[in-house]
């Protein structure tokens, strides 16, 4: 049972499902101390002091999880949330967008039960050109337990900034057995209508596995590309590669020659490193490793590649773990995402992931992480890195929750400032860190 609308009360979201404040400003004496600091970080690889950022209050009610920070053409960034309540067993979707230095208020997208719940795989909402809007939510199958991993996805559209919504498609409904879901959708809005790619089980369960696939295992996932005109009608939903990580978030962008995704690859001999997918001419190009890093794991990490483009300079971003030495990597593309240079390492010391990427007016990025602390919880940092990949000192942001308590935080762009978004005990949270701020 699902419904639709505009409002409904808020009700306090107990803990989803799934895997598994330091802010402070610098004084003038300590400004050239902090430039020290800097200085020696930059050589020794420690973070530097936080810079002054400004805190802003999340209107999301305590408990809340599952949240999605995405930015539209106008530039504009939505943060979308689910609250749900454990006794009645209903989710709300809320979201609110940033604009004039703060959060809206929060306006009620979906209402329903039966939905999957999970850290990893979450709901979005996305603002498009014209004013409209594009949400999304995981279903789970009928005749099937909520706990189980059978679940579909449900996608809607709002022609009116989301006064009124209609179905549009409902991708991976109907899959049974062990494991079998459709998730991990992200969106790209485009100047006609918009697109999401996303995970689903292979049409047939026998299909042989293409020469670029993996070893045909029990549990293999495909990625596919849904494509949608202005007024949210489905035009096209094609398979771009037959055999992927299962559980990875997406990342798509807009670069000049057409859009791109990531996502973390399934090559054969287990190898999850991440490739890219450029559409060029209207047509789709074969699968490429962004960076063939050579990561054996047979599973999923739940740690995806994220992308940003301007223009034909596109930067990919996303964690690895070879040779046991977990690590962010960073890579600049000069020609669309088509061949990319050597990887620049982002982490410190061992990184956690989840990694968050803004490209910046210079032609450089900007990318958020989480990374293990000595003894203590993971923490949120963020790094700018000049064009010709020169990483700039790390500045931690705040200290995290790790897996499911916590979540994915979240990097977006605010007029001069980046906009972070992450969660800590029961509240999401978010700031606004002036890219001048982080030094090149």
């Amino acid at each position: 049972m699902m419904t639709i609308h505009t409002s409904n009360p808020a009700p306090r979201s107990s803990a989803s499902h799934g895997r598994a404040p330091m802010i402070a400003s610098v004084s003038r004496h300590g400004t050239m101390i902090a430039i020290v600091l800097a200085a020696l970080a930059a050589c020794t690889g420690e973070t530097a002091p936080p810079p002054p950022m400004a805190t802003i209050a999340v209107p999301a009610a305590a408990g809340s999880g599952m949240y999605t920070l995405t930015q539209a053409p106008d530039a504009e960034s939505t943060l979308s949330w689910v609250q749900s309540d454990s006794v009645s067993k209903t989710s709300v979707l809320r979201a609110s967008t940033f604009r004039d230095g703060g959060w809206t208020a929060p306006r009620t997208i979906s209402t329903g039960t039966g939905w999957f719940l999970n850290w990893a795989d979450r709901p979005s909402v996305t603002g498009l050109p014209g004013g409209a809007t594009a949400a999304h939510w995981l279903e789970t199958n009928p005749g099937t337990a909520p706990s189980a991993y059978t679940y579909g996805i449900k996608v809607a559209y709002s022609a009116d900034g989301g006064a009124n919504w209609k179905r549009v498609h409902h991708a991976g409904r109907g899959f049974r057995g062990k494991n079998q879901y459709t998730g991990f959708l992200s969106f790209l809005p485009g100047r006609d209508g918009f697109l999401a790619a996303y995970l689903t089980p292979p049409a047939e369960a026998a299909a042989a596995p293409s020469a670029h696939s993996a070893e045909d295992h029990e549990h293999r996932m495909t990625l596919r590309v849904a494509e949608f005109g202005p007024g949210g009608q489905l035009r096209s939903d094609v398979q771009l590669d037959s055999s992927t990580c299962t559980c990875c978030p997406l990342g798509m962008a807009q670069a000049e020659a057409g859009p791109v995704v990531v996502y973390r690859d399934r090559w054969p001999g287990e190898v999850r490193d991440v490739s890219i997918i450029r559409r060029v001419n209207g047509r789709w190009t074969e699968p490429r490793p962004v960076h063939r890093d050579g990561w054996v794991f047979p599973g999923c990490p739940t740690n995806g590649p994220v992308v940003a483009a301007k223009g034909r300079r596109v930067a990919v971003a996303w964690f690895t773990g070879v040779d046991d030495r977990p690590e962010v990597r960073l890579a600049f593309s000069a020609d669309g995402g088509e061949t990319f240079g050597a990887p620049v390492r982002i982490s410190a010391t061992r990184a956690v992931g989840y990694a968050g990427l803004v490209m910046l007016e210079d032609g450089g990025a900007a990318v958020s992480w989480m990374e293990a602390g000595a003894g203590s919880a993971p923490a949120l940092r963020i790094r700018r890195v000049s064009p010709d990949g020169k990483p700039g000192s790390p500045v931690q942001v705040a200290a995290v929750a790790g897996g499911r308590s916590g979540g994915m935080p979240q990097l977006g762009r605010s007029g001069d400032g980046l906009l972070l978004v992450w969660k800590s005990g029961q509240e999401l949270r978010s700031a606004i860190v002036p890219v001048a701020r982080l030094g090149s």
